[in-house]
């Protein structure tokens, strides 16, 4: 009897192992899309045979469109999809309604429906008006239950697929180890590599269990730069083993957990090629012999916009495309020069520098990934109830817990009493460059009855002295640090006076500072490491200020940590756990 159920055993306790290390019932693992692709499949077949030679190298393009410009601007991108045939489109800035309308237009003169791009990684609020913003990867960095970050990735992949989209160039897999990187910066889940990679594979995953292509950027690492590949052309001057141990380490990860896409950057990485000014995204070395031979990825690989100045700064329109395509890149995005780039390609292939045979595969590539996405049973997207679609109850829920759980707190006078004044006689809430509809505010002054003085962000040192002088006695000052720009920068756009007046005022034992804004930010305030009480909220937005005054009346607690260091101040993954409750 025990012989004859000993396999069944075995196998349920083998089952039990891999369920134990996170190998269950995930189709980011167990049904990675790679494991589903046919790039001999019936519909392939078919659609390839009815595809002409021009038409093949076409399927290789993604073009831009933009649904907040005019009409005339729309009509002309109309009409280049419809000569051109790309097999991919881009969206950038616009409104869910407007980008709806364009889409179903651009799709029905398509021969083979284009998969549809965005940069979604903080959804599809980083382009589109009128949508929910979810917290920035900088934010979720202070996450300690990453879980939440999947059911994000879930509720961004409804959204996007909601919209006809079936691409999201996200996560960011770079390690921000570099507080002067203007590019990466709040976009990175932070600078330690394993919480990049742990927060970025729960991305994935909710993302591709929606049928999304979840696209890693930017290979192979755009976190330790201090130059902008869109105005030129950044190097990566380190060695292998530093390259493979930092910057690889997340990238590695996500194509062992079974991303489907990944995006090359324009980076000179001179430890795989010294060839001078190449850029990683037209590099042999990088794409075919690190990212598809080294590391083993199978995926779709885009190279980054095609118009950045990391690449057009050293290689012509034309020339640049066919590179990108010869390096092994199955996919171009944003040519500057769409039909050039077509003519580069046809005259390599008959030249022999580029074999049909490579191109017939990428084009096949292609379109069993459109068969994944369903294009191969296209709908025109519906534009009834979207508004309400991208605005769940739940939606709001989500980002409002996850702005919750990434609350920091990184000082408190009495680290051994973590509590807040039970009795404000005489308090006043000092809000520096407050929005007008600012939660914290108007929280902190009906629980608490403080009065409100605004402190404009170019206030001068007259001004803030008045401020000190009529205040009076206080028991109790709730300091707020408001950031309210579309991108938050490293430092804060507040007058000199103003950042001085910010760290002497913070060191009093009665002041409770919020710092609604980048991290960083605080490496430019003098003493602020010595703050008698000090929260990170990461952003400024309506959750975050109700995050805060949830902390601050009580009803939270706080159970972040710092995504990155702030030099000479505060150690990443510092992060005071209190108990209010």
């Amino acid at each position: 009897m025990r012989k004859r159920h000993f396999p069944a055993i075995l196998t349920f306790l083998i089952l039990l192992f891999y369920t134990s290390l996170g190998f269950g019932q995930s189709k980011g693992l167990t049904l990675s899309p790679l494991n589903k692709l046919d790039t001999h499949s019936p519909w392939v077949n078919h659609t390839f045979r009815r595809l002409s030679r021009k038409q093949r190298i076409e399927q290789i393009f993604m073009v831009a469109a933009y649904s907040n410009k005019s009409l005339e601007y729309s009509d002309s991108i109309g009409k280049i999809i419809k000569k051109y045939q790309p097999g991919g489109i881009i969206f950038f800035q616009g409104g869910p309604y407007r980008q709806t309308l364009l889409l179903n237009s651009y799709q029905k003169s398509l021969k083979v429906p284009a998969m549809v791009a965005m940069d979604a990684e903080w959804g599809p609020a980083m382009r589109l008006d009128s949508t929910l913003a979810f917290p920035y990867q900088m934010t979720l960095g202070a996450l300690t239950k990453d879980t939440l970050i999947r059911k994000m990735g879930e509720a961004i992949g409804f959204q996007l697929s909601r919209l006809g989209v079936q691409v999201n160039f996200a996560p960011v897999l770079d390690v921000n180890n570099n507080i002067h990187n203007t590019v990466i910066n709040f976009r990175s889940f932070g600078e330690n590599k394993e919480s990049v990679s742990e927060k970025a594979n729960q991305y994935i995953l909710g993302l591709q269990d929606k049928g999304i292509l979840a696209t890693g950027k930017h290979f192979p690492g755009h976190g330790d730069t201090e130059v902008d590949s869109h105005s030129d052309l950044p190097s990566l001057p380190f060695n292998r083993a530093r390259l493979d141990s930092l910057e690889l380490y997340p990238f590695r990860k996500a194509i062992a957990l079974g991303i489907g896409g990944m995006m090359v950057a324009h980076m000179h990485i001179q430890a795989y090629d010294t060839s001078i000014h190449l850029p990683s995204s037209l590099s042999g070395n990088v794409i075919e012999g690190l990212l598809r031979t080294r590391l083993g990825f199978k995926g779709l690989i885009f190279t980054d916009a095609m118009n950045m100045k990391g690449v057009i700064k050293y290689y012509p329109p034309g020339q640049a495309e066919l590179m990108a395509v010869q390096a092994g890149n199955d996919m171009v995005e944003m040519s500057t020069d769409l039909e050039g780039s077509v003519r580069s390609i046809r005259k390599a292939l008959r030249k022999g520098l580029l074999s049909r045979e490579v191109l017939n595969e990428k084009c096949r590539n292609i379109l069993a990934w459109k068969e994944w996405m369903g294009l191969n049973a296209y709908k025109p997207v519906s534009p009834n109830n979207l508004y309400a679609d991208l605005h769940k109850k739940e939606d709001k829920e989500l980002i409002q817990e996850l702005s919750d759980e990434s609350l920091t707190l990184v000082r408190w006078e009495d680290s051994s009493r973590l509590r807040l004044p039970h009795k404000i006689k005489n308090g006043i809430i000092l809000a520096v460059n407050s929005p007008d509809s600012d939660y914290l505010r108007m929280g902190l002054s009906n629980n608490f009855g403080l009065r409100y003085v605004p402190i404009p962000a170019n206030a001068d040192s007259l001004f803030l002295e008045n401020v000190l002088t009529n205040m009076g006695d206080f028991d109790a000052v709730f300091l707020c640090l408001h950031d309210k720009r579309l991108r938050p920068s490293a430092s804060l756009n507040y007058s000199k006076p103003l950042l001085k007046w910010i760290g002497k005022l913070a060191l009093d034992s009665r002041v409770y500072t919020t710092l609604l804004a980048n991290p960083y930010c605080l490496a430019k305030i003098d003493q602020i490491e010595k703050a008698s009480h000090l929260l990170i909220t990461y952003q400024d937005s309506d959750f975050t200020e109700r995050s805060a005054l949830g902390f601050w009346s009580g009803s939270l607690d706080s159970r972040g940590k710092l995504p990155v260091s702030i030099p000479g101040k505060f150690l990443s993954g510092f992060g005071l756990i209190n108990h209010f409750r």
